[in-house]
């Protein structure tokens, strides 16, 4: 999730977001993954814990709702499947190569494209093309 909110700052309104983890070790805390496999949407959720108590990695799947709904997000985490990640497993995707052409169905041509290695440690901002 970390890595999601470094990229949001890098997408035009509306534009597109590949997730890409491993998770080699699942889903997460189990709190986190009764959240996420339960969760039916990004309203929905953002509505559901507006007057909740705060449960233990709730944050993760709000900063994840809060991006969504600006976002088109679509992600390749083999490490978890599709009955996990609850109405997000709409967008993923059994493979690399299937999640790449997914996200990038129906761009423009020259639509411009980055990629974010280490989501977590990067300080992204969309700014002018290097050489324009």
């Amino acid at each position: 999730m970390k890595g999601v909110t470094a990229a949001q700052h890098m997408v035009k309104p509306g534009g597109r977001i590949l997730i890409v983890a491993q998770c080699a070790e699942g889903v997460g805390s189990p709190e986190f993954a009764r959240r996420l496999a339960t969760m039916k949407g990004y309203d929905e959720f953002l509505a559901e814990i507006r007057d909740a108590a705060v449960e233990v990695d709730q944050w993760q799947l709000e900063r994840l709702a809060l991006v969504g709904q600006k976002f088109e997000l679509f992600f390749f985490t083999p490490g978890v499947t599709r009955s996990q990640a609850g109405f997000l497993g709409e967008r993923l995707y059994g493979s690399l190569n299937e999640a790449v052409a997914a996200t990038l169905d129906g761009l423009p041509a020259d639509a411009r494209v980055a990629l974010v290695p280490e989501g977590p440690y990067t300080f992204a901002r969309a700014g002018e093309p290097v050489g324009a």
